[in-house]
């Protein structure tokens, strides 16, 4: 499933390697498990992507959440 801006997200939690992986922000200390938050940006790489959400700054891995349907 392909994620945008507008999409609602679920932080379902993340490894220390997915946060490691490109470079991101790490949302753990950032963001409570099962919250909801809009995206804002989606920005595509090669072997990841990384999510801006509308409610707090950082960068964040897309893998460590899930669209709200």
């Amino acid at each position: 499933m392909r994620i945008e801006a507008g999409d609602r997200v679920r932080f379902t939690g993340c490894s220390d390697s997915q946060v490691q992986w490109g470079g991101s922000d790490d949302p753990r200390g950032i963001l409570a498990i099962d919250s909801e938050y809009t995206i804002s940006y989606v920005e595509e790489h090669t072997w990841h992507t990384d999510i801006r959400l509308a409610e707090v700054e950082g960068d964040f891995p897309s893998v460590c959440f899930e669209v709200v349907e």
